[in-house]
């Protein structure tokens, strides 16, 4: 599976978000990556639907958006309406997940499922016909810049074994400190998707072509 390098747009210019997705895409990311918080759920607050429906015209590439709310399930159909392709839901904070899932894929958009570091991905195993993709949270969710875990890259390679025994195509994105020095760890373990952000793609001694390069660079390396 080819590997994919996904922008972490809370970490671009707040200031200047239409210019920021537009630079992202010609830089050559594949996907823009929108981390939705409410402050509950991470103690952090995130885009909001009319932002990335406003955004939505600056870049032809997908719009990915990271759900850290609780009660997904009242917020995932309304940035789908807003133009989001992907909506990742975090498997702690439903209580029901599949007709979450399956109302993202009915809505029209790909549906995913993340997992905080201290997240068993046994349950996975239950959903996955209903996943298009597994984000593995490699920091503490909830700000940029936080810590790498090591322990996540185990974590990857048992996801990326599960999937790989239940004979799907499923992506496996890694989110938290993603860089050329962590890359190549998750990549072996079997990451295809890497959500670059303050210490990946937004580098101020380095331009942003340049560290979607070797951000893709690192990975195909591995691979």
């Amino acid at each position: 599976m080819r590997s994919r390098i996904a922008a972490s747009m809370m970490c671009a210019d707040a200031g200047n978000l239409l210019s920021g997705a537009r630079a992202a895409a010609v830089a050559g990311v594949d996907l823009l990556h929108f981390d939705v918080m409410d402050g509950r759920f991470v103690p952090n607050f995130g885009f909001a639907p009319w932002m990335i429906k406003a955004l939505k015209g600056a870049a032809d590439i997908p719009f990915e958006v990271h759900l850290m709310v609780e009660d997904p399930e009242r917020h995932a159909g309304v940035f789908v309406d807003a133009g989001a392709d992907i909506v990742i839901i975090h498997l702690e904070a439903c209580r029901n997940i599949y007709p979450v899932l399956k109302g993202i894929r009915r809505a029209g958009a790909q549906a995913g499922v993340a997992l905080s570091p201290a997240t068993s991905p046994e349950p996975l195993k239950y959903i996955l016909p209903y996943v298009d993709v597994v984000t593995i949270m490699t920091v503490s969710p909830g700000f940029a810049g936080g810590e790498f875990l090591p322990e996540m890259v185990s974590k990857v390679e048992e996801v990326s074994k599960m999937i790989g025994a239940s004979g799907l195509a499923v992506p496996v994105e890694v989110d938290g400190n993603i860089n050329a020095r962590t890359i190549p760890l998750l990549a072996r373990a079997g990451a295809n998707v890497f959500v670059g952000g303050s210490s990946g793609l937004y580098r101020k001694d380095v331009e942003l072509s340049q560290a979607v390069r070797e951000m893709r660079a690192a990975a195909e390396g591995a691979c």
